[in-house]
């Protein structure tokens, strides 16, 4: 009798000597090239979610334990990318220092994906074939995540390294390999909640290989299913232990089973659209089909076909059972939460782990491991050529896709620079369509033209993507940060301890950035609520009429020595620095904490909307004097500024056309010790001055100053 474990599953596992130069030498080049991009970048701009990672390192280098502004704990995020970043904070003191160590730790990380997926490939193609699929898998447009502080950094080798383990113990279910990809699960899940989905993956990909391994065997089906799974018993006994050892402890702790997925936990429970599941989830299947230029996707259907059918090459067959179920779960977990109210997006950034089972599935095509028939090779070409006519391309083409779906920022700068918004659709089908059809009719032995198109389509794609990344990041510096840095650090030095403020209305970004590069700043302090989804580290405080900062719930004064705060924000006390671009106050208080003033409504370049309000405490009646720039692109005709005190309108203010540079001033009345107008202003489309620009705009704010009277 011939059992799963004793059946061959390659001509050859041997990597020859110059195998593994070659693979050493494509982590060393992609591990370099990946720095070199990363580090253009002056400042991270996916919020909150750099922050997170960030604070949590930055506390494990500095303190030995986790926190995050000084709140005890991991805030229910994954601990292990803070463990594999912290080094970069404890070998160098200044965080922007740290910045750029952090972002080389990631090249690494990221370039390490290489070593796993060459030895899955060596298992169907050969070396060439193999090197071709790790260089692809590094060349995807998800690895402009290598400069920002984000798990995807960690989670993509690690789930690669996984996949490795899972098609060895499917191969040869030995002890060693079975506590092996456990772990990595373990790892995954240290990293990520999502990985939770890994466990499910394996237990039906064992379940689906032994009952064909047991079909195809002859004999006694039942008998050889048994033996077959008795052979995974150690798989059986740790999922048994650990699922059971969860459901315990959480019903011991009185809480639920999602809890277990920390931050993540509020998935579970969010509103989900089954009429849309479909749509959504060909949009994501599009958008991956996209992402890793077709050839890949085609061959992998190719390879599910074919491996599930009987008596098909064992390790074909082993590959499309993990493949069949990987992709289908971590389709199904992305597409349930992009049909969710919180989604709405293609969210390729938790789907593009599988990337490495296409690419490994394109070597085996190449090398004739993957059989080629007809009945298979024709609706894996047709299915993904014309996936791309189900995804309104053009629709997707928006400033979420920065951080989200990386794949399609190619497509929306050749849009703008070399087709339109009406054709951009059709050119993307009509590409995949000839890609498809390209993957029917190059024979095997012009494989090397698929390998350069692909090789070709990876290179465009690069400067796009590294593009967009550098001209949002240089963007959020410019607008809410500056230099220096670490100006904060620099100012009251970095073992101070810096609080911040939020009063409310002002942009999150400038206190995010000064945040993210100054020791200095931890506790965080909000009197209108948390103003990021970190809920759990914000420290409540109220505002009395007469500027005095009360802590919450004891309603004692807040005694601060340093204070970070918005400049809509002055408190009593001495400012002693700014940030580069004016956005940030530090104070120094040294004492009960009051604000004097405060005004909210304006843009990062102090232009408004439709309202701003300016509010000061204990208040004497004086003058609010603004300095304004008007522009004519926005206001083509004379209009009327409405004034509010108190809720009551007071005398307008009138604006010509002609005046690029009007001043206003209006009569301050207090009213039980405080101050308050609202200016409801009228409001241009900033497009027609700026284009792509597309705020509603009133006028921007140079100067405002409170006069009292004499």
């Amino acid at each position: 009798m011939v059992t799963p474990a004793s059946v061959p599953t390659s001509r050859s596992r041997t990597l020859p000597g110059p195998g593994w130069a070659y693979v050493t030498g494509l982590f060393l080049v992609s591990a370099l090239f990946r720095f070199a991009y990363a580090v253009r970048d002056p400042a991270p701009w996916i919020f909150n979610d750099e922050i997170n990672y960030s604070e949590l390192a930055q506390s494990l280098a500095y303190t030995g334990a986790f926190a995050m502004r000084e709140v005890p704990g991991a805030g229910g995020f994954g601990v292990l990318y803070p463990i594999l970043i912290a080094p970069a904070y404890v070998l160098f003191d200044r965080v922007p220092d740290a910045y750029d160590a952090l972002r080389a730790i990631n090249s690494l990380l990221m370039s390490l994906t290489v070593v796993p997926v060459y030895l899955l490939a060596r298992r169907l193609a050969g070396p060439l074939p193999a090197l071709a699929a790790a260089a692809f898998s590094v060349a995807i447009p998800a690895l402009m995540f290598t400069g920002q502080t984000m798990t995807e950094n960690a989670f993509y080798p690690i789930v690669a390294f996984w996949m490795l383990a899972a098609v060895r113990i499917l191969e040869r279910p030995t002890f060693a390999g079975q506590l092996l990809v456990l772990a990595l699960i373990g790892l995954a899940f240290l990293t990520r909640p999502q990985a939770v989905i890994l466990a499910p993956v394996l237990v039906a990909s064992i379940g689906l290989l032994v009952t064909l391994d047991a079909r195809d065997a002859g004999g006694r089906f039942l008998g050889r299913l048994l033996a077959g799974l008795r052979a995974y018993w150690v798989t059986w006994a740790l999922l048994a232990v650990v699922g059971g050892a969860a459901v315990v402890r959480q019903a011991l702790r009185g809480e639920p089973l999602n809890a277990l997925l920390g931050s993540y936990g509020g998935v579970t429970s969010l509103g989900y659209e089954p009429d849309e599941f479909g749509s959504w989830a060909l949009y994501h299947l599009a958008e991956l089909d996209i992402a890793v230029g077709v050839f890949p996707l085609a061959a992998f259907i190719v390879l599910l076909l074919t491996g599930l059918q009987p008596s098909a090459d064992r390790a074909v067959r082993i590959f499309a059972c993990l493949g069949l179920f990987t992709v289908g779960s971590f389709l199904a977990v992305v597409t349930a939460f992009a049909s969710s109210s919180t989604g709405d997006r293609i969210l390729e950034r938790n789907f593009f782990h599988v990337s490495p089972l296409l690419f490994v599935a394109l070597a085996g095509w190449l090398s004739g491991r993957v059989r080629r028939p007809w009945w298979a090779v024709a609706p894996a070409a047709m299915l993904a050529g014309s996936l791309t006519l189900a995804l309104p391309v053009n629709m997707f083409l928006n400033g979420t896709i920065v951080h989200s779906t990386p794949g399609l920022l190619p497509i929306w700068r050749w849009r703008d620079r070399a087709f339109s918004v009406d054709s951009i659709d059709e050119v993307v089908a009509c590409a995949a369509i000839a890609a498809a059809v390209l993957f029917v009719l190059v024979p095997r032995a012009l494989s090397l033209v698929l390998v350069a198109g692909l090789a070709v389509y990876f290179a465009a794609t690069t400067r796009p993507v590294e593009s967009f990344t550098h001209q949002t990041s240089n963007g959020s510096f410019v607008s809410a940060l500056g230099e220096p840095r670490d100006w904060i650090d620099q100012a009251v030095g970095r073992d101070a301890k810096v609080a911040s403020l939020w009063v409310g209305g002002a942009d999150a970004f400038p206190y995010w950035e000064s945040e993210y590069f100054n020791r200095s700043v931890g506790a965080a302090y909000t009197v209108l609520g948390a103003w990021d989804g970190l809920v759990h580290t914000f420290k409540y405080a109220s505002l009395r009429p007469d500027g005095t900062i009360l802590e919450l719930p004891s309603s004692r004064p807040l005694r601060l020595r340093y204070v970070l705060t918005d400049e809509g924000t002055t408190l009593r006390g001495k400012r002693i620095a700014q940030n580069g671009v004016g956005t940030m106050s530090l104070f120094e208080v040294g004492g009960p904490v009051a604000a004097v003033e405060h005004y909210e409504g304006l843009f990062p370049d102090r232009w408004s909307g439709t309202s701003f309000v300016y509010r000061r405490y204990d208040c004497e009646p004086g003058m609010l004097r603004l300095r304004l720039e008007n522009s004519n692109a926005i206001h083509r005709r004379p209009f009327t500024v409405q004034v509010l005190q108190h809720g009551s309108p007071t005398d307008p203010l009138r604006f010509r056309v002609q005046e690029q540079y009007p001043s206003a001033a209006i009569k301050l009345v207090p009213l039980r010790g405080s101050c308050e107008v609202v200016l409801q202003i009228p409001t241009g489309s900033a497009e027609a001055s700026t284009p792509g620009d597309f705020r509603q705009l009133g006028l921007r704010f140079l100067s405002i100053r409170y006069d009292p009277s004499r």
